[in-house]
């Protein structure tokens, strides 16, 4: 897996703990003294591949691309930084949407040449049915075998006052502020969690 990337969740003695383990040669370490707590960024590494060839993450257009995120793990093709999905009419069936939206692509960890060799992705995902809900998704994107590669995906619920993500590309820093899964009222947020991970590099190849 030469070259891969993946974000690590990395605090302390957990540091230790999962470096056993993960084959990672490129990505994220969490910091943060409590990490091991922390549910309210739900990390994953979807490894979703796509058919489309490129040399270069600057090479895609991610305004017109199509995103797999959501509850239902389905397909959301957008067109100019967008695509909305409306389900029932309202009369004969409950009246329900999925909007999926851009909002930023931060490209990032150059090579020798000042090529970026990924793509930082924030998309917005709000779903209505009776009540609403809006969770970020952040999508790092790759080139492997000169195909447009997920590597990994953060999901947050940013249904609270101050949420959001920041991205810090000359200190390779991401922070991402989430509500706190705490089990609170779904209409009144308690507290919000600040997360953040650092870019790591590690060419080596090394596997454990």
């Amino acid at each position: 897996m030469k070259g891969s990337g993946q974000w690590l969740v990395a605090s302390g003695q957990w540091l230790v703990d999962i470096s056993r383990r993960v084959v990672a040669l490129v990505g994220f370490a969490l910091m943060l003294a409590n990490a091991a707590d922390c549910t309210s960024v739900i990390v994953t590494s979807p490894d979703v591949r796509y058919p489309i060839q490129a040399a270069s993450v600057r090479e895609v257009d991610f305004k017109n691309l199509s995103y797999k995120l959501g509850k239902s793990n389905s397909w959301f093709q957008l067109r100019d930084g967008i695509c909305t999905k409306e389900y029932g009419d309202g009369v004969r069936e409950p009246h329900s949407m999925e909007e999926v939206s851009l909002y930023e692509v931060s490209y990032f960890d150059l090579d020798q040449k000042g090529k970026p060799q990924h793509a930082l992705v924030v998309l917005n995902y709000l779903t209505i049915a009776g009540s609403s809900s809006e969770e970020g998704v952040i999508q790092v994107f790759g080139i492997r075998n000169d195909r447009l590669v997920v590597i990994q995906q953060f999901a947050y619920d940013r249904q609270a006052p101050g949420t959001g993500e920041t991205f810090d590309r000359a200190a390779g820093v991401l922070t991402v502020t989430a509500r706190t899964d705490d089990q609170s009222a779904h209409c009144c947020p308690k507290s919000i969690d600040i997360v953040s991970y650092r870019w790591i590099v590690d060419r080596r190849g090394i596997s454990t």
